[in-house]
């Protein structure tokens, strides 16, 4: 669906509901939150506006109305920009090449690296999703600036930084005790975790077909 058709369809879903509210004869919150939900992707006052639907005391109860078919966009809304995770692993052999054959040679393998951004990153935004959600990385953009010896401390650092439909997109850095030693951008998808298997499964079945 494109970005105006989701517009539009998510103004159709709002209005309906506030038909609904005007005339008891449907449950309008059943078509308000999921039509927030999909507007929230560009206007703040919709985020905002479901922000403010988390503190009130139906709020559970509408959520588990909202449709399956909108589940996705439902978790997408509750991921804040700017939310900031850190994370730290001690740089031992088990993450260091081995390749130059000199053991004071050793450092912070690249794939390591970006290997952790990924992880910080979806640790960042994974407490905001519901059970059955998880996400998975899509894009990645990163530098390895600098080499960091085994036996230091590396510090990885994600922030959220925009949300666009189904997809997070993170600033990413990292840095050992002395200086930034990796940067760049990582984007990830949110998946319903039981029909991602379920796609996986049958690319297998397809494969084994041929």
């Amino acid at each position: 669906m494109s970005g105006a058709a989701r517009h539009l369809w998510g103004w159709i879903l709002l209005f309906v509901g506030v038909i609904g509210l005007i005339m008891p004869v449907m449950p309008g919150w059943v078509f308000i939150i999921p039509g927030l939900v999909i507007l929230s992707d560009h206007f703040t006052w919709a985020r905002r506006l479901l922000a403010w639907l988390k503190h009130t005391v139906r709020y559970e109860q509408w959520r588990d109305q909202v449709p399956f078919t909108h589940r996705l966009e439902w978790n997408m809304a509750q991921i804040p920009i700017g939310t900031v995770h850190e994370e730290g692993l001690l740089v031992t052999s088990e993450v260091a090449v081995n390749f130059m054959e000199l053991e004071e040679a050793r450092v912070l393998g690249t794939p390591h690296m970006i290997g952790y951004m990924e992880r910080t990153c979806r640790n960042a935004v994974l407490p905001f999703l519901e059970k059955g959600y998880d996400t998975v990385g899509t894009h990645v953009n990163v530098s390895h600036l600098a080499a960091t010896p085994m036996g230091m401390q590396v510090n990885f650092r994600a922030e959220v930084v925009s949300v666009e439909e189904r997809r997070i997109n993170f600033k990413v850095e990292a840095f050992d005790a002395k200086e930034k030693i990796g940067e760049g951008t990582h984007q990830r998808a949110v998946i319903n975790v039981a029909r991602f298997a379920q796609k996986v499964q049958e690319k297998l079945r397809e494969k084994a077909a041929d």
